[in-house]
């Protein structure tokens, strides 16, 4: 079984080097699918046994010991050679490719209708795409009695309803709960112009327009004046904020708002980068870090980032971590990605519909981060004029913000309501 395991890896790390990497393969190639058999043929795996194998690797707990194997040979390694350093599990990859490897083993064993394999020859990618979740669902479904899904960001429910449990919809029965916060504890506001009187466009033609920047750079800044310790605001994506901040820079509103606050942005890359601007970002909150250069304090910090980044999800901003979070826009995905038309192929969805509930769970998944517990409160500004006029947006929103929405066209009327709000709870 030993002798099968390294086989397979030898083929898998062939067709990687034919199709993946090396001076013969055409990195601007489209994207392309395979069905599983397919796949299987091409790497010439067709004839195992995989049920065995996986089978094998589970009840002998292959990676656990390899991965305990790499690392001990990692730690002799550094003795060797005058140095003593114990490499965590996510520092050593060797581990992560075992774990990898194991998993999409697994997945190869799916029914080739319900998953396909991407291969993206400009970014070096081969990964399993699981189309039809609603398999992993059907036995639970058939044998019991009754069957509770909860989670925390589920809104909205339709395509999670789509996807597990295609055959059941007239059984089904949706329950969605209030906050234990107070109703005064929460400040969430659809806003459509700036303090020019400037709309709020962001959509990806629109949102470059020098005036649309120079309209958020004056919001924010009068943000940071009642808005007390943490902001943070999201972006669409890494590219969108990377253009903002240069506007910014470029134009006086970085000074601007520093001098408030400290401004502090996510980073692209993973790993301890965006551990370290998280953690200054929050020192400064809790410690009133003294301004360079200037006889005064920070009063607090404000955070750029973007929906679906390292902030957006797990990330705990509670209390004055985030007084306030403020959504850019809407974040749509990107409507060619190769891996979004095959999902929406597979479910015969309306296009329009199934981005839009992608975009709004990522809101939804964003704005969750201010509120943490009972007693903590925050403001939520959703800027974009689409917020305001399109009922089905706001209607995808969850039920404990959607009930205590407002609605502003003009920005006086939002910032008289956000001032009013912090000096309550003074």
């Amino acid at each position: 079984m030993i002798e099968q395991v390294a086989s397979i890896i030898t083929k898998l790390c062939d067709y990687f080097k034919n199709n993946l990497v090396g001076a013969r393969v055409d990195k601007e190639q489209d994207a392309a699918f395979q069905n599983l058999n397919d796949f299987l043929c091409s790497v010439g795996l067709e004839h195992i046994n995989l049920f065995d194998v996986c089978e094998f690797i589970d009840m002998s707990e292959l990676t656990k010991k390899l991965s305990g194997f790499a690392e001990r040979a990692k730690q002799q390694e550094d003795k060797n050679n005058g140095s003593v350093k114990i490499h965590s599990e996510t520092e050593n990859s060797t581990s992560l490719g075992i774990h990898s490897f194991a998993s999409f083993l697994l997945a190869l064993m799916n029914f080739s209708k319900d998953g396909k394999i991407l291969v993206d020859h400009k970014i070096g990618v081969v990964k399993f795409v699981l189309l039809n979740p609603g398999v992993y669902f059907k036995e639970i479904v058939e044998e019991a009695r009754s069957v509770v899904l909860a989670g925390g960001t589920m809104q909205p429910v339709a395509p999670v309803v789509q996807m597990l449990f295609p055959d059941i919809k007239d059984r089904l029965t949706v329950f969605e709960c209030g906050h234990v916060i107070p109703d005064d504890n929460l400040l969430p506001i659809c806003l459509s112009k700036g303090p020019s009187g400037h709309e709020f466009d962001f959509t990806f033609q629109s949102r470059s327009n020098a005036k649309t920047l120079d309209s958020l750079g004056n919001f924010l800044v009068n943000l940071c004046n009642v808005v007390p310790d943490g902001i943070v605001v999201f972006y669409p994506s890494y590219a969108y904020e990377e253009q903002v901040f240069k506007h910014f820079e470029a134009n006086d509103f970085v000074r601007r708002i520093e001098r408030k606050k400290k401004f502090y942005r996510e980073l692209k890359s993973s790993g301890a980068g965006v551990d370290n601007v998280l953690r200054e970002y929050k020192k400064t909150i809790d410690n009133n870090f003294p301004a360079p250069d200037r006889d005064m304090y920070y009063k607090g910090s404000m955070l750029s980032c973007v929906v679906g980044g390292k902030m957006s999800e797990g990330i705990n901003f509670s209390d004055g971590y985030a007084r306030c979070v403020v959504v850019v826009g809407l974040p749509f995905p990107n409507p060619n990605d190769p891996e979004l038309k095959e999902r929406m192929s597979y479910l015969k969805t309306n296009g329009n519909d199934y981005l839009e509930n992608l975009c709004m769970k990522a809101v939804n998944q964003s704005i969750g981060r201010s509120i943490r517990h009972a007693n903590d409160y925050s403001s939520i500004f959703l800027l974009d004029k689409r917020y305001v006029k399109s009922t089905q947006i706001k209607s995808k929103l969850p039920k404990w913000i959607r009930s205590r929405l407002i609605t502003c066209e003009e920005f006086g009327g939002a910032f008289s309501k956000c001032a009013q709000f912090f000096t309550k709870k003074k």
